[in-house]
């Protein structure tokens, strides 16, 4: 076997095992977002809901200003730095980074409250707790991105799950005991950050006397080093917040809180779902792919990988649309509240939108590899402002179908902008082929499920998911054969060997 076959070989292997690795630490934290998210439209009306959902919106956008940046360069940067096996002083200026960020939003956040305290109106009872939120989810997101960056996947996966299950179990309790209202549910979710930030930051940033710290001037030359990376994924995850969050404020604004907790709640449903799968995939293939061109740099090697990576969560991915999109109706409502339910009719215009985004997180890894992260920030403002205008026209008009209609096509405009652009860099290849093929696939695939649908009836909703989502599976594998992007020979001898 040629090396470079063996190194795509090795390289899809390591992402196979870790993708599998991840998916505790994605399915679960999943699993009990949905079931937070069917207890919390049951406990509170869409008013109520709305409302907590415009504050973790706000949490949403926060966050990523003050720690996305160190995030990203840290996924960047340490690679490089455990190839200089000076991965101590790495660390340590990371310790210090964190510091002097949590301090300064502390002194301009709570500068701001005298200003703008009687702007946020009734939300200002939310306001101490949401910088506790977004200080301690900053915290918390910098430190598992150590452990998922050193391949931790285990303890990474560890702390993910006890995040969700203590967010859950502590918010529910306030509620009972303390607070009957939503304010329970943001103490909850601090509370559970505090929990593991402690023992987290002392396992990572624990003091070693042999060791000593580097010049006050390397510390200088190392944050200026991540800031020319890092500060314009400020921007890009402002954007990306905005993209994803802003129709919340615009739904509010023209209608009421109580559209907004519909187009949420649905909404929630879109992205736990496709969490399920894209977490797992996106999560496991980025530090590989950073990590291989630290180490190779060779740029078609790199995308190879990236090619094969987009291929894997393509073929993953596809099927979820079309399941998703016929049973919107009783996935809708198993899950939600009967008030929320009129909103199911979002679900598949989000779900392929969500789709093609999450599917441009393999086309930009050239950008991140490379550091042009400036080109990134200006294609996610493009979508951004697109996105905007289309609110203004579309949720007047429509509502919650507005909203998600112009969200559909601002974040389809990305992955077609990055696969255009990025021909002049570190390309993403795409096989077209295969996406005609996926497109007829997910079509088929629709009308069988529509077909099995009215044929079986079934009452019970779980029993009916559970059938349908078998025929589906069953469904999937067979026309994947038919269109030969599954070979028979090939899954059998892999079971055999199994």
């Amino acid at each position: 076997m040629e090396p470079l076959e063996q190194k795509k070989t090795n390289i899809l292997a390591r992402f196979g095992k870790d993708t599998l690795a991840y998916i505790p630490a994605i399915l679960i934290p999943a699993v009990l977002g949905v079931l937070s998210l069917v207890i919390f439209t049951r406990m509170f009306s869409p008013l109520e809901y709305g409302q907590y959902a415009l504050v973790l919106t706000s949490v949403s956008i926060l966050s990523p200003l003050i720690s996305q940046w160190l995030v990203q360069s840290i996924q960047k940067f340490r690679p490089q730095y455990e190839e200089e096996n000076n991965l101590w002083n790495f660390n340590q200026y990371i310790k210090r980074l964190v510091f002097y960020i949590i301090l300064f939003f502390a002194i301009i956040f709570m500068s701001l409250y005298p200003i703008i305290k009687d702007i946020i109106g009734e939300y200002k009872k939310y306001y101490f707790v949401t910088f506790l939120l977004v200080s301690f989810q900053s915290l918390f997101n910098i430190g598992s991105t150590i452990y998922q960056s050193e391949m931790k996947v285990k303890l990474y996966g560890i702390i993910q799950i006890s995040n969700a299950v203590l967010k859950l179990i502590i918010s529910i309790g306030l509620y009972l005991f303390f607070w009957k209202n939503t304010e329970s549910l943001f103490w909850g979710m601090v509370l559970s950050f505090l929990i593991l930030i402690v023992p987290m930051y002392y396992d990572l940033f624990k003091y070693k006397e042999t060791e000593k710290f580097d010049s006050l001037e390397s510390f200088k030359e190392f944050t200026t080093k991540l800031l020319s990376f890092g500060f314009p994924m400020i921007g890009w995850f402002l954007g990306l917040s905005l993209l994803n969050m802003s129709d919340r404020y615009l739904l509010e604004y023209f209608k009421s809180a109580s559209d907004v907790g519909i187009y949420s709640a649905n909404n929630n449903i879109v992205t736990a779902g496709l969490g399920l799968l894209c977490g797992p995939l996106i999560t496991a293939a980025h530090p590989i792919i950073m990590n291989v061109a630290a180490k190779q740099g060779d740029t078609k090697h790199v995308e190879s990988v990236i090619s094969n990576f987009s291929r894997i969560f393509l073929l993953v991915v596809t099927p979820v649309v079309s399941f998703v999109t016929v049973y919107r109706d009783s996935i809708v409502k198993l899950l939600l509240g009967e008030e929320f339910r009129e909103g199911a009719i979002i679900i598949p215009i989000l779900l392929v939108g969500y789709f093609a985004w999450n599917f441009a997180m393999y086309g930009h890894k050239g950008y991140e590899i490379l550091g042009k992260t400036k080109r990134m920030l200006l294609y996610v403002l493009i979508c951004v402002v697109v996105n905007a205008i289309l609110n203004i026209v579309l949720i007047p008009r429509y509502s919650y179908l507005g909203a998600s209609l112009a969200t559909l096509i601002a974040l389809l405009l990305y992955p077609i902008i990055i696969y255009f652009t990025s021909k002049k860099h570190i390309k993403w290849n795409i096989s077209i082929l295969l996406l005609v093929k996926l497109f007829l696939i997910a079509i088929f695939l629709g009308i069988a499920l529509c077909f099995s649908k009215n044929i079986l009836s079934i009452d019970n909703l779980f029993l009916e998911l559970f059938v349908s989502l078998c025929l589906s599976i069953l469904y999937y594998g067979v026309l994947l054969m038919i269109f030969k992007e599954l070979k028979l020979k090939k899954l059998i001898y892999y079971f055999k060997k199994r």
